[in-house]
């Protein structure tokens, strides 16, 4: 059975007017941190939505490889660079030393946006990096202008 898909919106930047071809990267494979249990990923329905609105979506894991139907990369600088978008939907450690100067250049947006599903990363630090932050009950941190 799969799981649930939540209502979900998908916000307009000014830099990223539109969802489809955006380049989108999530960051796990598996909902335990530092494991390779990756049976029932609750980052499968967000997966399925963003390639059914036409994005461009790499999968990281540093502990999975392997999983049907997804190519999963194991090195962190593939499946970032050129995204307008990465989601952290796992807390392995790898994740909690992001740092966002790195990640940024590697994105190579003058604007990219981060939605920090497990809160690993310092949203103040991302933002003042030029991060477009999402997080998970940290309130509204950006700022960007939205629409």
């Amino acid at each position: 059975m799969k799981s649930p898909i939540p209502t979900t919106t998908f916000p307009t930047y000014p830099h990223h007017p539109t969802r489809a071809g955006r380049g989108s990267t999530l960051l796990d494979r598996t909902h335990i941190s530092n494991s390779d249990d990756a049976r029932n990923p609750p980052s499968e329905p967000y997966r399925e939505l963003l390639v059914d609105a036409g994005c461009s979506v790499t999968v990281h894991d540093p502990y999975v490889l392997e999983y049907p139907g997804v190519d999963i990369s194991r090195e962190l600088s593939d499946v970032v660079r050129g995204a307008d978008v990465v989601a952290i939907l796992t807390g392995h450690d790898e994740y909690f030393a992001l740092d966002a100067g790195d990640l940024k250049d590697l994105m190579g947006q003058e604007c990219p946006v981060v939605v920090d599903g497990r809160n690993v990363v310092d949203a103040d630090g991302f933002v003042g990096a030029g991060f477009v932050y999402k997080g998970i009950g940290r309130g509204d941190r950006n700022e960007h202008a939205m629409k």
